[in-house]
């Protein structure tokens, strides 16, 4: 049996989207008896900075005042609903820029993963969350599942995971950490390798460039979908490998929708050269376009991490704790 999560932290913001992200925070927490942790940044700067007039500033402290109720509104909502489901919830409000101030938080903690959605509000309610993920995404090493836009409730479990497979560390990290959902939700993973070959039997024939890194790739990926295998096996996973041509996002989400997963796992660093062409890159490609949740891994040994003991904390953003009610 695989290590469960212990500690998620879930950012939110009151939009549709997050409301489906806190779904699938409360079915991790439930299945892994996770502690969630819903937290919400109101960035104070901004807000002040929109009440200077060219006649004069306005007072902030009321326009202060309502986000921060608004925001603590939420988070208790949020922490209800997760009560209600049986699962260990608590809130804190965080003050600055939203992405900085959710990356400093989470890594001034000891969280296991950090769930949220892709879409937030606009308008003036641009001071809560926002749109962050893509800064969460670029800045944090805890493994970060993204939930997307969408009319229906947020999968209940990850029955059916999807591993994009290389032979790159970002890569082994995903597999690790999706090893470890599969082995609390007893899910089917389905390891898959993309062979880019358009772009890599173009450059074969250039001149100098010969057919080796070619070949190697090939025999590269077919031992790290064996050796994946091998792996999941060994902790008592039902794993399938899968290995596809093309554009490797356009494949990773063929493969997602022709399969029936309920998510993609895919990990990912600022690599480059020839290995940028298989994986490495895609992540966010496959990110905006999903219409499932992804699990971004962006650092080698951040699945392996235990939840003691991590990163500490940047300087930007700052944070207030929400006394928790009584349960």
């Amino acid at each position: 049996m695989g290590e469960s999560l212990q500690r998620i932290l879930v950012p939110i913001d009151g939009s549709q989207t997050a409301d489906r992200a806190v779904g699938v925070a409360i079915g991790l927490g439930r299945r892994h008896k996770a502690e969630l942790v819903f937290c919400m940044s109101v960035n104070h700067a901004v807000a002040t900075a929109e009440c200077a007039t060219p006649y004069g500033a306005i007072n902030p402290i009321p326009l202060l005042n309502a986000l921060d109720d608004a925001a603590r509104e939420t988070v208790l909502e949020a922490k209800k609903r997760a009560q209600d489901a049986g699962v260990a919830a608590a809130t804190v409000l965080l003050d600055g820029p939203p992405a900085g101030a959710v990356v400093t938080y989470a890594e001034s903690r000891p969280f296991d993963a950090i769930v949220m959605g892709t879409q937030g509000k606009r308008g003036l309610e641009r001071f809560l969350l926002g749109s962050t993920a893509e800064g969460v995404l670029r800045s944090t090493s805890i493994p970060t599942f993204v939930v997307h836009p969408g009319p229906d409730a947020a999968p209940p479990a990850f029955g059916r995971i999807l591993v994009a497979v290389d032979d790159s560390d970002p890569s082994s990290a995903a597999q690790a950490f999706a090893y470890r959902l599969a082995s609390v939700d007893a899910s089917r993973v389905f390891l898959c390798n993309v062979v880019e070959s358009t772009v890599l039997e173009s450059n074969s024939r250039l001149p100098g460039y010969g057919n080796t890194p070619f070949v190697e790739h090939l025999r590269g990926g077919r031992a790290a979908l064996e050796k994946a295998r091998e792996d999941a096996r060994a902790l008592g996973i039902d794993a399938d490998t899968v290995k596809v041509e093309g554009q490797a996002a356009d494949r990773l989400l063929w493969a997602a929708q022709s399969l029936g997963v309920d998510l993609i796992a895919i990990g990912t660093h600022g690599r480059s050269g020839l290995k940028r062409l298989i994986i490495g890159s895609v992540a966010e490609s496959v990110v905006r376009r999903s219409s499932i949740p992804v699990l971004v891994v962006r650092v080698a040994t951040a699945a392996a991490l235990p939840a003691s003991g991590r990163r500490g904390g940047r300087t930007e953003g700052s944070k207030r704790e929400i006394p928790a009610p009584a349960r």
